[in-house]
């Protein structure tokens, strides 16, 4: 089965679309990036989604506290990690927020 995921979300319009088209998944970046968004404006729109939508956190080489804290604060349905964690950093995560924590595969190293 195919999903889909509309990711970069930082502004109640983006919110207004993604609530007309309806995904399986928003996604919210919180990597230093352009689309970048604070827990703060992500906890206010995350609120804004239907509930059918389920919200993504994307994560680069973050710390775990900050992950859980943030994955707390704004409710966070999921959490997709970007960096070069180790596969027992994705299993503590799993453990301690007790919510799906997927890792991104790139595709280089799996042809290397």
């Amino acid at each position: 089965m195919t999903s889909v995921k509309i990711c970069g979300l930082r502004r109640k319009e983006d919110i207004d679309y993604v609530n007309l088209y309806q995904p399986q998944f928003a996604g919210f970046v919180f990597a230093d990036s352009r689309r970048k968004v604070s827990k703060e404006a992500a906890r206010m729109l995350i609120k804004e989604l239907l509930p059918k939508i389920k919200s993504v956190g994307i994560f680069v080489n973050e710390k775990e506290d900050i992950v859980v804290e943030t994955v707390e604060y704004t409710g966070l349905d999921c959490v997709q990690i970007h960096g070069d964690e180790p596969p027992e950093y994705i299993e503590r995560l799993r453990d301690l927020l007790g919510r799906a924590t997927k890792k991104r595969l790139k595709y280089g190293k799996l042809f290397e």
